[in-house]
């Protein structure tokens, strides 16, 4: 059906590059991240076919296609993004660590070496954000004060996320349900009898986007649907996950 081919040409980035810039150096940035949470894509958008008329009758049929975690890294390599080729085993995450601030990050195998800051390197012709905490909602569990202590709760929220980008036609977008679940124990800290220090933390999210208007290449009024999920696990804090308003 066209609407697999046209989101295939959306989606495929034709790169030549070897080199796997960090634009994250040239902004000052560090180009390692410690904490982080790997983020998965597993969308299907549909769109309407050409109507087809015969005689009095109108039909209109639909096409879908995927839209997976390796779609999104081969847009990011396209030259309206990083312009480059990815190394086996990349990965799209959120850095969690202060210096990032919940900046969207390709990383390599191992998930420490920062290959390139989407977030900034957003323009005005391709950008892609995601925030599985949009709306703040409900929240359930339990929290130990203890020097040795913890937190663990279920929080029920509103997440979003948008990929743009102008010269691919591609623009996708959607609000929905994000449940997250959260962990951190806490030990004590070794200069300070008082006080505590993160030591281990977990946290999953479980994003169901759901929208209309979607356009790929053109294409408008298409319906988005899926899940998109973050895991994630570290030792310290997880700043912008933990201390988020």
């Amino acid at each position: 059906m066209k609407i697999i081919k046209t989101l295939a040409c959306a989606i495929t980035a034709s790169v030549a590059f070897t080199l796997y810039p960090s634009n994250a150096k040239a902004d000052g940035l560090p180009t390692v991240v410690t904490n982080y949470s790997v983020i998965s894509f597993a969308l299907t958008i549909t769109t309407n076919e050409p109507i087809i008329e015969k005689g009095t009758t109108e039909t209109r049929k639909i096409g879908s296609a995927k839209f997976a975690t390796k779609d999104l890294l081969n847009l990011l390599a396209g030259s309206d993004f990083a312009h480059t080729n990815w190394p086996t085993g990349a990965q799209v995450v959120i850095g969690w660590d202060q210096p990032w601030e919940s900046h969207v990050l390709v990383v390599d195998k191992s998930g420490s070496n920062v290959l390139y800051d989407v977030t900034g390197g957003n323009t005005t012709n391709a950008n892609f954000e995601i925030n599985f905490f949009k709306e703040l909602g409900a929240e359930s569990g339990t929290a130990n004060l203890a020097p040795k202590g913890g937190e663990n709760f279920t929080a029920y929220n509103n997440g979003f996320f948008d990929i743009y980008d102008q010269s691919n036609g591609l623009s996708i977008w959607g609000y929905g349900p994000s449940t997250e679940s959260f962990s951190i124990s806490w030990a004590t800290n070794s200069t300070s009898s008082n006080q505590s220090v993160n030591t281990k933390w977990s946290d999953s999210a479980t994003f169901k986007p759901q929208n209309g208007d979607q356009s790929i290449n053109g294409t408008t009024g298409g319906t988005m649907s899926g899940t998109i999920t973050a895991k994630g696990h570290g030792n310290g804090t997880p700043y912008d996950l933990y201390f988020r308003p």
